[in-house]
């Protein structure tokens, strides 16, 4: 077996470039911003080495010097950012056991948080942002919602009135519905809003107004009789009035304002799922 040793590979230059630029399209399109390089000098740096400040192990000959220019960028930007507060997002536990009063003199540790994982930082930060910008207006335009279509219920009833079907309904078994008498007693159970997208309150969108309405209908029953062999007979077939519910959702579009719905435009009917 012959192997054969290939060293045609990607010149390091080339891959150093093309990440580069992979860089540089990832911080363009999430908008990064990177934190700047401490201005303290080697001299101050390597002065924290000699008293063993954490991050600098104690006789580690100077380990830790790449943690510590990170960790006093990160204080030196917000010291120079006084309204800011950060969370830093890293694995390595030997970060907590810093003290930055040893690092930024006056500086408020309570501005800087070191965690180990990202979720943490979506649960404390991300979330009741959310929470505050679209769940809790969206419960309010929940309940906005069934307001406006109640007010619209005249109009919704004349709306299932003039596109009800026979078809839509579902009778007796062994009945059939001949023809829509009246349709009457219209109510709202409720509306189903889809949620909105961050930033996007204000918006036209689909909405499903689940309707509950009875019914006066002609049908045509079919009555079946057993007979001693086991057989069974058919009856001359009956016509009568009955009542019947029809539960389902009326399709619409609607403009959505600062959680208040306007302009609901009926579109059709769709029976419950």
């Amino acid at each position: 077996m012959k192997c054969e040793v290939n060293s045609d590979n990607t010149p390091v230059e080339k891959l150093l470039e093309e990440y580069r630029d992979k860089v540089g399209v990832v911080i363009k399109e999430y908008e990064i911003t990177r934190t700047p390089l401490t201005p303290r000098t080697l001299e101050q740096i390597f002065a924290f080495a000699t008293k063993y400040v954490p991050r600098f192990a104690s006789k580690g000959k100077g380990k830790g010097f790449q943690d510590m220019v990170i960790l006093c960028s990160i204080l030196d930007h917000l010291n120079s950012h006084p309204y800011t507060r950060a969370v830093f997002v890293t694995a390595d536990e030997g970060f907590k056991e810093a003290r930055f009063g040893d690092l930024a003199p006056g500086l408020d540790p309570n501005r800087l948080r070191i965690v180990a994982k990202l979720e943490t930082v979506f649960d404390s930060l991300w979330r009741p942002y959310f929470d505050e910008t679209v769940i809790k207006p969206y419960r309010q335009e929940v309940e906005n919602a069934l307001s406006a279509a109640k007010a619209l219920i005249p109009e919704i009833t004349q709306f299932v009135r003039s596109h009800l079907t026979e078809d839509m309904l579902r009778p007796g078994l062994f009945d059939t519905v001949l023809k829509i008498l009246s349709v009457d007693a219209v109510s709202v159970v409720s509306v189903d809003s889809p949620i909105p997208k961050e930033g996007a309150l204000n918006r036209t969108t689909d909405i499903g107004i689940k309707v509950r309405a009875e019914c006066r209908v002609l049908i045509k029953r079919i009555v079946w009789f057993g007979i001693e062999e086991g057989g069974t007979a058919l009856l001359p077939s009956q016509e009568l009035e009955q009542k019947i519910g029809w539960d389902g959702t009326v399709l619409a579009t609607a403009d959505i304002v600062d959680t208040q719905f306007q302009r609901i435009r009926f579109r059709s009917l769709a029976p419950k799922g």
